[in-house]
């Protein structure tokens, strides 16, 4: 320990008189050994000049040293000192030990340290000698010196020294290990450095990679400690050694010295049923069929085989938006410790049904690039399927205000799924339905349904009712009426009629009465096909008058080639004019907003129709006569290609109330009032057409809060092509006790066009119930079309209020059709010899993530190459093998063009890609060569056999089949040589291992064909 003496005689007398101060301290008692500073203040940082006192400074000028019993200090020195000042430190000598000490001491060799006069001591045990050293120094400069002392005769150097303020700087630790490390992954070291000198100084350090330190440069105060971490990321699988230099003060070096190890890491991933491609080696987790709204859960297992530990990452294959992919993962980064293992669950959650999802991940490492594995997860989202007894009902003939009913059954086959149903219908309809919404449990459960026909104006019936379904297309079912009366009987409608009139709608003459027609059919310009409907002739005058409406219309007609698709697209024709109508409506919903009680009682709005035909139509509304909301005129004749003006008219009876009206309207044609007048061929049945209206007579500051759920916030649409469609269902639920009305606004901005269409886009919801919305993407032609990524945030309208509204985000993909075609498209068929023929595999792959369609386009003026299949459909990222075959017929080289034309989406082809291929194929002549023509088998003993191995060559360059016949002649010993036995004994020669004695040879190929010989008698064979 260092005891701290205040003298102030030795402080204030300055003198130099030693003796006086011996005197001094010999009265004074110290108890233990140590320095006794005077007039020094605290030690500050210290730079060193000269080796010798960079000697003193790297070492504790504090340390206790004993000599044979004597404890002493090595070292005394002194810092922060003022030339022209003196300064005196004592020196402490306690003998530990057991027995008398001698000690001596001679003087400093230079006058700026002084001590008393020598003389010979004897120390007993435990007296302590406290010797005085006074220094004096003149100018800044470093002092050094030494006191050399005698313990018993045994010389002894004490160093005094006199230093400058000094940097100095303590590391710990000195040395950094980092172990193994995987490469590109980053381990990271921590080590602390000490500024135990006078001084304040930067630091900078600098490192060579992998290593970094940081924080690479600070400011060290005098007595602080800074905390530096150094990461070490290796690259390459290589042992690093290397040295951080660490720079401070006037330039001084300090040194740390680094190793590290770069390994590659080992990670072993299987899925839990350990299912592996062989072809890719990829981790394969298969999820199957999932219903909506459901999930499932898979495993996949992390192995670390390393030593050290491995950081990794999940990740989706680039190109893919990380919403569009059903498949998430708990854990998409971590670090594996050594010899540790992770589970990780995957879970599969469909966003659209009745798609194939199939989808690449790449489990890397952490910090870099390094594949470990690719997973490939693959399922199928599967719709409700529900389905009806009849898609078509047809009631006859009924008389006016008289009732007949009809049963259907819907039963759902699906065994996990609850589906719910909603059949679209108005109230005031003539064909009412006992239930028009609900739902249907799985195994194979059924509802009956009944369905009302009371017609109360005389004319036919024919209306399409979609029947909604949660997560499936909708169900069309086509009813078919007519109603008589006495003052109208017009044509009983049945199926016949049906047919034919959907067949002048494709032919797009329904637009046409039938007395235009007739006047066509008199004159040769149109004519009856075999099942009486009428169709087109050569006549030019009158396609050129049908193909403007051609132009402008393809109309779609119940029923459907893919109810899938085709009945969604159905339900959306009106929305594209594709659905065939005879008059257009300027508006399909009004709204009435805000209607006051106090100000009036009655409020109306205009519709305009117009009328599309060449002939007179009839318009009929019906609607109850205690209806809220009434239409004027609820029957009128509308003239050909001209418009007429109705009056909606909204009459409330009750303040801050909800109201709402689906008005249900028929067209038909004027003449098909009686069916004496309507040949078969002119019966042309009605179109039904809809309006909606809505109107409110909430008054200001008065709201209805509406209390509704949607199914789901967020609506993610598969990738589709170009030009092509994508369909979902949206459910919304009342949840309050009032009802609701809501209305979609498809986008905020006028300008712009939306993707989505919804269907219907506004209504009204009781409490408790439910309503199914369609909503469709239509993707539109864009020049970069991969991987295009639309996002609409819709805005749902609830009770006409702005602050009601809800947000529904939707997003979407538009992909292209892709495939990887070998070889630049040249396909080399197998060279063939004629009269045979070669099969060639073809192995294509689909980059798109959608389903995608193919059909080969081949010149079928050659007719020895076709490929099969020749149409199908890829699934997402799937590789399929094409079957070339080849039957040449002439000798010679042929190379054919080939279209491989795909599309994704909907069957119209929209936005196909177009692959063209040259298949080569080759035609040779073959032929065979044998290893000898003849060979002797010498004498063969009766009972016994011997074997032979005849060898065959394909010169040729092409696969050849052969087939082994014999021919056997007998000589008889007997006789000449030249007489021949004709007999019908068996061939002595069996051809073994070849079945049918046939087989085939390839090209440049050599065979061996085993015989064996065994005679029946004793002749000469040959």
């Amino acid at each position: 320990m260092v005891d701290i003496i205040s003298n102030k005689e030795i402080c204030d007398n300055q003198t130099k008189d030693f003796f006086k101060c011996k005197t001094k301290y010999k009265d004074k008692k110290i108890t233990m050994p140590g320095l006794i500073r005077l007039k020094q203040s605290s030690l500050s940082p210290l730079q060193v000049t000269n080796d010798t006192t960079q000697n003193l400074i790297y070492r504790n000028p504090n340390a206790r040293i004993t000599w044979d019993g004597i404890e002493t200090y090595k070292r005394c020195i002194f810092r922060n000192w003022i030339p022209g000042e003196e300064y005196t430190e004592v020196l402490t000598f306690k003998n530990l030990s057991g027995k008398n000490i001698t000690f001596t001491y001679e003087v400093p060799k230079t006058r700026y340290f002084q001590t008393i006069y020598p003389r010979r001591l004897t120390l007993s045990q435990g007296v302590t000698f406290s010797l005085p050293i006074q220094f004096s120094p003149l100018e800044k400069i470093a002092y050094v010196d030494e006191l050399i002392v005698y313990i018993n005769q045994t010389q002894r150097r004490i160093t005094l020294a006199g230093l400058l303020p000094q940097y100095r700087l303590s590391l710990e630790p000195k040395e950094l290990n980092f172990g193994y490390c995987a490469i590109q992954d980053i381990q990271i070291r921590s080590f602390k450095l000490r500024n135990i000198g006078d001084l304040e100084t930067n630091i900078e350090w600098n490192s060579n990679e992998p290593f970094t330190i940081e924080p690479r440069e600070c400011i060290l105060p005098v007595g602080g400690i800074q905390t530096f971490t150094c990461s070490f990321q290796p690259q390459w699988a290589l042992i690093y050694v290397g040295t951080a230099t660490c720079i401070y003060g006037n330039q001084s070096v300090y040194e740390l010295r680094l190793h590290g190890i770069g390994k590659f890491p080992h990670i072993i991933v299987r899925s839990d049923d350990e299912s592996i491609d062989e072809n890719t080696g990829n981790i394969l987790v298969r999820f199957g069929d999932m219903p909506m709204n459901g999930s499932l859960k898979r495993e996949l297992i992390l192995i670390n085989q390393s030593t050290f530990r491995v950081p990794f990452r999940i990740e989706s294959v680039p190109g893919v938006a990380k919403f569009d992919t059903a498949f998430r993962f708990g854990k998409t980064e971590g670090i594996l410790d050594a010899g540790k293992r992770q589970t990780i669950a995957i879970k599969f959650q469909p966003k659209a049904s009745e798609q194939y999802y199939r989808d690449f991940f790449n489990i890397n490492t952490q910090q870099g690039n390094l594949v470990t594995a690719v997973v490939e997860c693959s399922g199928k989202s599967m719709g409700n399927l529900i389905e009806i007894s009849h898609q078509r009902i047809t009631f006859g003939q009924v008389l006016a205000n008289s009732t007949t009913n009809r049963i259907i059954e819907l039963y759902n086959s699906q065994e996990t799924s609850i589906a719910r149903f909603q059949i679209y219908t108005s109230p005031d309809s003539p064909f009412h339905f006992s239930i028009e919404n609900g739902s249907l449990i799985g195994d194979g459960s059924k509802l009956t349904i009944i369905i009302t026909f009371t017609p109360t104006y005389p004319m036919g019936y024919y209306k399409i009712v979609p029947i909604l379904i949660e997560h499936q297309s909708p169900i069309l079912l086509e009813l078919i009426g007519t109603c008589h009366s006495d003052t109208g009987k017009p044509p009983v409608l049945n199926d016949r009629y049906l047919s034919n009139f959907k067949q002048q709608i494709s032919r797009h003459l329904a637009l046409y009465p039938f007395e235009i027609l007739s006047d066509y059919l008199k004159r040769d310009r149109l004519m009856l096909d075999q099942f009486g409907s009428i169709m087109e002739t050569n006549d030019i005058t009158l396609i050129n008058d049908i193909k403007i409406i051609k132009d402008e219309h393809d109309y779609i007609l119940p029923p459907l080639l893919n109810p899938l698709q085709d009945n969604y697209l159905y339900w959306f024709s009106n929305e594209d004019n594709t659905h065939f109508e005879y008059v257009t409506l300027s508006e399909t919903c009004f709204i009435f907003d805000q209607c006051l009680l106090d100000q009036t009682n009655e409020w109306q709005q205009s519709l305009t129709i117009t009328n599309l035909t060449r002939g007179k139509l009839i318009l009929v509304w019906h609607i109850q006569e205690s209806s809220i909301f009434s239409i004027i005129p609820t029957e009128t004749e509308l003239l050909p290609l001209k418009s007429t003006a109705f009056r909606i008219i909204f009459r409330p009876t009750t303040i801050d109330t909800f109201y709402t009206k689906h008005f249900e309207g028929y067209v038909y044609y004027k003449n098909q009032r009686d069916f004496t007048l309507v040949p078969d061929y002119g019966v042309m049945l009605p179109v039904q057409i809809d309006l909606t209206c809505i109107g409110n007579t909430l008054r200001l500051n008065h709201e209805i809060l509406p209390l509704c759920q949607f199914d789901r916030d967020v609506l993610i649409f598969p990738p589709i092509g170009e030009q092509t469609s994508a369909y979902q269902t949206l459910t919304l639920t009342n949840t309050g006790t009032t009802p609701i009305i809501y209305r979609f606004l498809t986008s905020s901005n006028d300008d712009t066009i939306s993707h989505f269409t919804f269907k219907p886009s506004n209504g009204f919801i009781k409490p408790g119930d439910c309503t199914i919305i369609i909503v469709r993407y239509k993707s539109i032609y864009s020049s970069n079309i991969n991987n295009n990524i639309y996002q609409e945030r819709i805005i749902v309208r609830l009770n006409e209020r702005e602050k009601f509204d809800k947000i529904l985000n939707l997003f979407a993909t538009q992909d292209k059709a892709r495939l990887l075609i070998p070889n630049d498209g040249h396909i080399y068929a197998l060279t063939t010899c004629i009269g045979l023929s070669s099969e060639t595999h073809l192995q294509l792959k689909s980059l798109t993530r959608s389903k995608l369609e193919f059909n080969w386009t081949l010149d079928y003026n050659i007719t020895s190459l076709y490929i099969e299949p020749n149409n199908g459909y890829f699934n997402p990222y799937e590789e399929k093998d094409f079957l070339i075959i080849y039957k040449p017929k002439d000798e010679g080289k042929i190379s054919m063009p080939a279209k491989l034309t795909c599309w994704t989406g909907d069957r119209t082809k929209h936005g196909a890609e177009i692959y063209h291929i040259t298949i080569h194929a080759s035609t040779r002549d073959g032929y065979l060569r044998a290893s000898e023509l003849q060979h002797d088998l010498g004498s063969i003993a009766l009972g016994t056999s011997t074997t032979y191995d005849l060898y065959i060559t394909n010169i040729g360059d092409c696969l050849l089949r052969y087939r082994l016949y014999t021919k056997q002649t007998i000589l008889d010993n007997k006789k000449n040589s030249n007489n021949l036995i004709d007999n019908d004994e068996m061939s002595i020669i069996e051809f073994i291992s070849n079945e049918n004695n046939q087989g085939d040879i390839d090209g440049k190929a050599k065979i061996c064909i085993p015989c064996r010989i065994h005679p029946f008698s004793r002749s000469h064979y040959q």
